[in-house]
């Protein structure tokens, strides 16, 4: 197979899939796939001393590969193994491509959906209920509002809001931790960025939750007509998710700017 019909491959598998994925309605699920794939194919693209070289013994399991999860993603309904269908289907292209040896920044791309959103269980497992209810009374009163917090409840002014697990933020977290990941497979980072990198992610998500979560509970108290516009699925929901990913920009400029054949520069330079 040439190098061009490899891509050509890829390209329609990537795009099929998107394709179902949108048809399921999964809102969530098919950005994750978009983006995993489009890294991916870019990664592949750039290998210039890659060239297409598969064994015809790799041909059978690479085709049943890359094409099994279609005999899933052709459900009408979004199921659980759809997450896997970008890892399973790029397992077996990268096969036709000479192996999976030296391909683990692809794997990785691909297997963004496995995170992205965060699984349910998982989901449930670490929602930060108590820390956002928090950092939001924290924000409340540093713009004046005498908030206080009854269990998971932000009390203030006669009114209050309930923080439940919608409400800390967790889908904003899985973006970001993908694209923290993304950020990873193509820069050249050392072993401390490559830690520091997704934890600042999620601490810039974090916080802006907890500032929209503080957001809400004003409105609420002063123009709950306008809530929904900025809550859940409101017209303007979108801002505090634009804000947390410029946000979270910003931190890493400084971050990936060191050099990453050096340790990263810290109070004090030992020796």
């Amino acid at each position: 197979m040439s190098r061009r019909g490899w891509f050509a491959a890829a390209l329609a598998v990537a795009l099929a899939q998107l394709a179902l994925a949108i048809r399921c309605g999964a809102v969530t699920f098919y950005g994750p796939l978009a983006l995993g794939w489009g890294a991916a194919l870019l990664i592949a693209h750039e290998r210039r001393d890659s060239p297409i070289s598969a064994s015809p013994l790799a041909w059978i399991p690479g085709a049943l590969l890359a094409l099994a999860p279609f005999a899933w993603l052709a459900r009408p309904d979004y199921g659980a193994l759809d997450r896997a269908a970008p890892l399973v289907s790029g397992a077996g292209l990268l096969l036709f491509a000479g192996g999976l040896r030296g391909r683990g920044r692809e794997l990785l791309l691909l297997s963004l959906p496995l995170i992205s959103p965060f699984p349910q269980q998982l989901a449930h497992a670490v929602a930060p209920l108590r820390s956002t209810a928090v950092f939001a009374t924290l924000f409340l009163r540093a713009v004046g509002v005498p908030a206080v917090i009854d269990g998971q409840v932000i009390a203030f002014s006669g009114t209050g809001i309930a923080v439940i697990e919608p409400c800390t933020g967790l889908e904003q977290l899985s973006q970001l931790l993908a694209l923290s990941l993304v950020v990873l497979c193509f820069f050249r980072t050392s072993t401390a960025q490559k830690i520091a990198v997704p934890l600042v992610a999620l601490a810039c998500g974090f916080l802006v939750n907890a500032a929209r979560v503080a957001a809400i509970g004003i409105l609420v108290r002063d123009r709950p007509s306008l809530v929904d516009l900025w809550d859940g699925t409101g017209l303007y929901a979108p801002v505090f998710s634009a804000f947390a990913a410029a946000l979270t920009c910003l931190a890493w400029w400084p971050l990936l700017r060191a050099p990453p054949g050096r340790p990263l520069r810290t109070s004090a330079v030992a020796g």
